[in-house]
């Protein structure tokens, strides 16, 4: 019989395990969909963290009085089980239609608290009953475990242990396997499979036996280490902190640890599989702990070293930051990382991320327990159990949801990752000392306890730096005559401005890579900024209203309004600071220009519910390495939303730099297909424009070449070797049917799918991405000659084609070859200033 208990609560563990993994893979999957919704900021995704933490804190509190009434404990945990499958699989149909939804009953509601506060609604409406199912399960397995109180020491910590390493296990596999393989709806089927094979054996198990362990009789009554002075009130407000400050981490760590490991989705997955690791081993140890003399002792200690632990955690943090050596071995933006296969930097991240975080959240893990036991308390039936395991998680859940608001409304923005750990550090630390005050020790030990806490507090507070120290991969080259004059640390991404001092210049970074800069600075982005302003006006000279989505520097929306015959110039930007920013930048003047006009929302948000179309759509989104963000502003249903906002005439141009870090026939497949009409234009050696239309490119009246010579934009191009409004044409490589031809079958980049997001992180270092994609538009090129479909063909488009050659060529190191063509280039076409640059560069490195 003491065998067949074994059997049965190695299986229930089993269950736990299981059920946890389905649990993330659900919550990973759904914070995607609901970014969507939501948007892709810190706040947003924690209203969607929220919802869900808010879901299951319910679900756990009335499990004992709705559900405990119908049945055995085993019997409704597998109901509970397969309601879960039902309702998460109906759920997710929700998703799709989320976004209008939402962006247009929420369109009256403006920006700031008022939208917080509908987004947290917003998702826990959505998530509520199959999150309130979840919570209830942990309750149901303690109910079906643990008989008396004896059992809590014994199954308590086992159980929340599993289920959290359980969710580490899903978040691991959904984050960086399924969602790519599969993507997002079918991860979430796969979560309905797992939930109904834990209900089949959940079944099973209670119809071998109802009542699962019988195995409390080998451990004495109800232990001595649960027996404390401390009222449940203030239980019940440790776990309300605890939760609190777990959860205010949670949200600062993972973006400190953006400036080490990047904004891909295989570092995020590995931050919450670290996170929750730390957690779910926590929760195992509490077993042993358990038998201490005292838990409200354990507890106070578990709180003090939670304080010291997250301290050593942010100045692991901040010392790798500000030491070259180390960061030039741990930081996703330095070169000597950047180089390694993606398997090997994946790795060196999860050991670094292990050995920040661990410690701390190891006893994160254990407090909950710890907590939930004492205040279980002196509970002597099976009911009143389950109940106070209810309350316990409710009261944790709450706290959160709470911790996760704060600190992306209030200790990012305001305080920062560095401050903000300080104040969570605190907190723990008075929660500690409170709960220690209660036990009947020696004053003498209390006091030490509080005094080396606060000590080691004190000596962290004295040696952290105001802010994390933090350079990216974009402008280490120009640091040493470079100075830090605008940072701002926000709940979306880290925005700083750097001036450079010889020559005087200005570039804008976001998390490390530059989005905007002046001429002097980097000229490749100064060259973007420009064509994506002056293609257009040379492939359609009667384009009017424009909206450019990404405001960057200014750049491009100065360089718009030089044509005098648009007359709406509008800008949706995501980041406020990033507006704030600008204004450093000289051509920061367009914005008092009376046709412009900057809206800060979420660009899917502005699509979804303005009313208004325009002529001309720039997409100018953050694109890097090892960087996801962006993916979904290249996807077929974010073109379809820029479709609906164009005129009839109306032309979308999306920037694509050469070195994509990702599929390439997917970028060009899925914006080829979404459009009737388009066309690729490459602008060696790094820069590439996709123009889609529903209407032909070919054969509109461009700008005139009078025009052209009167306005501001000649002198803005001819540095570039683009004199003329021919040379900007004979840019193009192919049409759409061409496009398509070399992108194959290449997945598409969709919602559901979203392929580029994991594609970016596993990409090869630039020099073979440049190549790979170069090789591929010239394939573009030849494939359209082939079909016939060429438009009239001008010197310059005859001139760039062999130059498009020798650009290979060069990537390829064979400068020979890259000579020769390139003065083929030129004799074809004198003013043609690309190729002239190459020969000049390569005659003098001869």
């Amino acid at each position: 019989m003491r065998g067949e208990g074994r059997v049965g609560v190695t299986a229930l563990y089993l269950c736990s395990l299981f059920s946890g993994a389905a649990a993330l893979a659900y919550e990973i999957a759904w914070t995607k969909l609901l970014s969507l919704t939501f948007g892709s900021t810190t706040l947003a995704a924690s209203a969607t963290l929220a919802g869900f933490m808010g879901g299951m804190g319910i679900g756990a509190f009335w499990y004992h009085r709705v559900l405990r009434r119908h049945g055995s404990p085993l019997l409704l945990y597998a109901l509970l089980e397969i309601a879960i499958a039902a309702t998460a699989f109906g759920v997710t149909f929700v998703f799709p239609v989320l976004p209008g939804l939402f962006a247009n009953s929420a369109g009256p509601l403006g920006s700031g608290v008022p939208l917080v506060l509908a987004r947290y609604a917003c998702a826990f409406l959505v998530l509520a009953i199959p999150t309130a199912l979840m919570g209830a399960t942990f309750p149901a397995l303690c109910a079906a475990l643990i008989k008396s109180q004896s059992g809590v020491g014994r199954y308590l910590g086992m159980l929340y242990g599993l289920n959290t390493l359980g969710a580490a296990i899903g978040a691991l596999l959904a984050g960086l396997v399924l969602i790519d393989a599969v993507g997002l709806r079918t991860t979430v089927w796969l979560g309905n499979a797992l939930n109904l094979l834990v209900a089949l054996a959940a079944f099973a198990l209670a119809r071998r036996r109802p009542d699962v362990p019988a195995t409390e009789g080998a451990l004495p009554g109800a232990p001595a280490a649960f027996a404390s002075s401390i009222p449940r009130q203030f239980v019940a407000i440790a776990l309300l902190l605890s939760g609190f400050a777990t959860f205010g981490y949670e949200i600062l760590w993972f973006r400190a640890l953006r400036y080490l490991f990047g904004n891909s989705t295989y570092a995020f997955t590995i931050m919450l599989v670290v996170f929750l690791s730390g957690l779910g081993i926590g929760g195992l140890a509490f077993r042993r702990v358990s038998r201490l003399p005292r838990a409200d002792l354990a507890l106070g200690l578990v709180q003090l070293s939670i304080g010291v632990l997250v301290l050593f955690a942010i100045s692991v943090c901040a010392t790798i930051l500000g030491t070259p050596n180390l960061e030039s071995q741990l930081s996703v933006f330095s070169p000597t990382l950047a180089s390694l296969p993606w398997w090997q930097r994946l790795f060196i991240q999860s050991l670094a991320g292990f050995f920040i975080m661990l410690p701390a959240t190891l006893m994160m893990g254990l407090a909950f327990p710890l907590a939930s036991g004492l205040f279980i308390g002196d509970a002597q039936d099976e009911r009143e159990v389950s109940q106070r395991v209810g309350g316990a998680v409710l009261l944790s859940n709450l706290g959160s949801i709470v911790g996760a608001l704060v600190a992306a409304m209030l200790l990012l923005p305001l305080a920062g990752t560095v401050f903000g750990t300080l104040i969570l550090a605190l907190i723990n630390s008075l929660v500690g000392i409170v709960v220690l005050s209660f036990v009947p020790a020696s004053l003498r030990f209390v006091t030490v306890a509080a005094v080396a806490s606060f000590a080691a507090f004190a000596g962290f507070a004295l040696i952290l730096p105001e802010r994390l120290s933090f350079v990216g991969a974009g402008n280490q080259e120009q640091l040493p005559a470079s100075a830090l004059i605008f940072e701002r640390e926000g709940d979306l991404a880290t925005v700083q401005v750097w001036r450079s001092l010889n020559p005087p210049a200005l570039g804008m970074a976001i998390d490390g890579s530059i989005i905007g800069a002046t001429a002097n600075w980097h000229s490749r982005m100064t060259k973007k900024q420009l064509l994506l302003a002056h293609l257009p006006m040379f492939v359609d000279g009667s384009l009017k209203t424009t909206l450019n989505i990404g405001l960057g520097s200014s750049s491009t929306l100065r360089a718009l309004s030089d044509y005098p015959g648009v007359e709406v110039l509008d800008a949706v930007e995501i980041n406020d600071a990033v507006v704030e920013a600008t204004m450093l930048f000289p051509e920061s003047s367009v914005l008092s220009d009376p046709r412009s006009r900057v809206i800060v929302d979420d660009v899917l948000h502005f699509l979804l519910r303005h009313p208004g179309h325009y002529d001309l759509i720039v997409s100018d989104g953050k694109q890097a390495r090892g960087y996801s963000g962006n993916a979904k502003l290249l996807s077929s249903e974010f073109y379809a939303l820029t479709r609906r906002r164009l005129t009839e005439r109306g032309m979308l141009v999306q920037w694509i730099p050469l070195d994509t870090a990702g599929d390439f026939p997917t970028v060009l497949r899925t914006f080829a297909e979404s459009f009737t009409h388009s066309a690729a234009y490459f602008f060696p050696p790094g820069t590439m424009l996709m123009v889609g239309s529903e209407r032909p490119l070919d054969g509109r009246v461009p700008l005139a070449e009078a025009v052209f010579r009167s306005l501001p934009v000649r002198a803005e191009l001819e540095p570039f070797g683009l004199g003329s409004g021919a040379a900007l044409r004979g840019s193009r490589v192919a049409g759409r049917e061409a496009l398509l031809a070399v992108a194959g079958s290449a997945p598409l980049n969709t919602w559901d799918h979203p392929v580029l997001e994991f594609a970016a992180f596993r990409a090869p270092e630039a020099g073979g991405i440049r190549l790979a994609n170069c090789l591929l538009l010239l394939d573009a090129r030849r494939a359209e000659e082939a079909m016939g479909r060429e438009p009239a063909v001008t010197p310059e488009l005859r001139s760039n084609a062999v130059y498009h050659e020798a650009v290979c060529s060069l990537f390829r190191g064979d400068t020979a070859r890259a000579l020769s063509l390139s003065q083929r280039a030129v004799a074809i076409d004198p003013g043609n200033g690309g190729a002239n640059s190459l020969v000049l560069s390569l005659l003098q490195a001869e």
